[in-house]
């Protein structure tokens, strides 16, 4: 948040954003991977690249726990 204004915009802004790429995120990834012709242990394999052990406080910080 503390990089916002270098992005020409609000924190308040910029915390939006990010709720909604998180959830996003989350909501979408395993299906990109499938339709790409991922396996199943492919997709766990690389679990933690889109869901990473963060992003719960990474949530918390911008108001947008889940």
């Amino acid at each position: 948040m503390e990089a916002a204004p270098f992005f020409e915009m609000e924190a308040d802004e910029a915390a939006s954003i990010l709720v909604r790429m998180i959830g996003t995120i989350a909501e979408r990834w395993r299906g990109h991977c499938r339709a790409a012709g991922m396996t199943g242990a492919e997709v766990k394999h690389d679990e933690s690249a889109f869901d990473p052990e963060e992003t719960p406080r990474a949530r918390r910080l911008v108001g947008g726990a889940r």
